[in-house]
């Protein structure tokens, strides 16, 4: 329920946005002209193009949503977890000595 709301506020409000865009321009090309003066500080002060946690303190404390805390965050986990590779699977073309054994030349 609460994506729906989130969602529906967020086409709203884009919605509104455009309509105060194009009331404020005169003809379209003006307002193509616009469109990336508006998209761009989204997208930054958003965390897409930098995210949040690698923001200055002051600017990240007044962009971050209220609780958000980057080290339990899935997309930018904390520097101090160490990540782990996951092992090689051996491929099951390769054989080990081990596992190859030699015809039986008796056909038994």
């Amino acid at each position: 329920m609460t994506i729906l709301i989130v969602l529906l506020l967020t086409g709203f409000s884009a919605v509104g946005m455009g309509l105060l865009m194009s009331a404020a321009v005169r003809t379209q090309d003006q307002a193509t002209s616009f469109i990336p003066l508006v998209l761009v500080p989204q997208l930054f002060f958003g965390g897409s193009i930098a995210p949040i946690a690698t923001m200055s303190a002051p600017l990240a404390a007044r962009l971050a949503p209220r609780g958000y805390d980057p080290d339990r965050c899935a997309v930018h986990p904390s520097p101090s977890a160490s990540p782990t590779a996951p092992s090689p699977s051996p491929s099951p073309t390769s054989a080990s000595p081990s596992d190859t054994t030699a015809p039986d030349p008796s056909g038994s």
